[in-house]
């Protein structure tokens, strides 16, 4: 082998990183998708179910509660990650997507004093919510990952 031909190890791992950073964020927001979604199916099967239930009953003017809204939430979000896991229609998964995070934020300003144990504190259930800033940063990403276009073999832009 020629001197030239031989890369160091770490460009070879962030060649590596750089093919599997996108799937790896999309497998895993369709991973919590469904870990937080199948819980749902079932009564008492989430320790969210409540505030779920009162947040969509209060966002919907009483239109939607109860079972639906539990059920209705579920498969929504079941939806999205077998949608993240088939990789199609990505435009319009993620803006559900960021719909959906929307929609889980609002009991930090609907239930404050449920979500806050003070100001910059959230409680368990704030925490839980919370975590969803990671969520959008990972849809930032995959909406940043849709118009790359073609790559050379070092996973670099392509030049048309």
């Amino acid at each position: 082998m020629q001197p030239s031909a031989v890369r160091p190890p770490l460009e070879r791992i962030e060649e590596l990183a750089g093919r599997a950073a996108v799937p790896a964020v999309r497998t895993a927001i369709a991973v919590l998708m469904l870990w937080f979604g199948v819980p749902k199916l079932f009564p008492g099967g989430s320790p969210a179910e409540s505030l779920v239930v009162r947040t969509l009953g209060t966002l919907s003017g009483g239109l939607v509660a109860g079972d639906v809204a539990r059920v209705g939430v579920a498969v929504f979000e079941i939806g999205l990650g077998v949608a993240l896991l088939v990789d199609r229609c990505m435009p319009v998964v993620l803006s559900a997507l960021l719909v959906h995070m929307a929609g889980t934020a609002a009991p930090l300003l609907l239930f404050p004093d449920e979500t806050w144990r003070s100001a910059g504190i959230g409680t368990l259930e704030g925490q839980y919510i919370l975590k969803n800033v990671v969520i959008v940063a990972g849809v930032v990403v995959l909406a940043g990952s849709m118009r790359r276009g073609p790559r050379d073999p070092r996973g670099e832009r392509a030049t048309r």
